[in-house]
This record gives structure tokens, sequence and C-alpha cells, in this order.
């Protein structure tokens, strides 16, 4: 991961958002894939697998808003998915609008990827979706529906 200055201008993707909404999203998306990897180990325990490509828009996700891109093999290590399955997943994204890959200016031979407007609009819409429908597991404040943008 790198930070988003030091990388071909792409700091302006992250720009522009409400701290606090953006904290409250970075937090439900982290929640949710802490929780699919607890389950993704849970099912490789019986030799099945969940499917990934959320987890890889997740990644990219709270990649993007926290300020740090994810390489597909920084993705490959976090998700679990194979590094040579990443790559096939990684390109059905692509060819389905929903991941664009970028090379690193000081490093050519790196690859970032980040989430095209749509892609960034479903999984919004998703941990909306996820916050609204989970109460909190240990009185923590749960962010609240609705309250993560001031479109």
């Amino acid at each position: 991961m790198i930070e988003l200055a030091s990388t071909m201008g792409l700091a302006s993707l992250a720009q522009g958002a409400d701290q606090r909404c953006e904290a409250s999203l970075i937090w439900v998306a982290t929640a949710e894939l802490n929780m699919r990897q607890q389950l993704a180990a849970l099912f490789a325990n019986v030799d099945l697998h969940c499917d990934p490509t959320f987890d890889i828009l997740l990644e990219v996700y709270v990649g993007l808003r926290s300020g740090k891109l994810r390489t597909p093999g920084a993705i490959a290590s976090t998700t679990g998915v194979p590094g040579s399955s990443i790559t096939r997943w990684i390109k059905l994204l692509e060819r389905r609008g929903f991941l664009q890959r970028h090379k690193d200016e000081i490093d050519g031979r790196r690859i970032f990827l980040t989430l095209t407007a749509d892609a960034h609009a479903l999984v919004e819409q998703a941990l909306e979706t996820i916050a609204s429908s989970r109460p909190p597991a240990d009185g923590a404040q749960t962010p609240t529906p609705g309250l993560f943008f001031s479109r």
C-alpha cells in the first residue's frame, strides 16, 4: 500500500468527503471485511470458498478512503484469494466496469487499483445497507443510516 498523495495525483479521488461520514463508512467496511474473512476461514475448513468480488471491492474502497492504494498482491494477501485467481477476478471486475488499474509513477511495474464511480456508489450503497441492518454488538455507537453523506 502506498500513500495516495505520492502516486499519480489520485488524491483527488478521496477529497471532498465529510470526515465523520468517511470514518463511519471505513468502520463499516473494515468490520465487513473482518466478518467476511472469518466466514471465508470457516468455509475453507469444509473446502468451500466464498465469492471474492465484494471482498476485492471492499479492499479497494478501504484503500481509497483511508489514503492507501491497494495492489493486486496486497488484496490477494488480505482476502485470501490465491495469486493465481486474483488476476482473473480483477479482470472480471475491470470488464464489468468496477475497477481500474493505474501504474505507479515511481515504479512502473507496480499496479494500483481504484474503483470506478459506479463501483464506488455501489459499495457505499452496500455499506449503507449493511450498517442499517446490524445492531451494535457491544453497545458501541453504530453509524446511523442515511447520515453518511450530505449529497
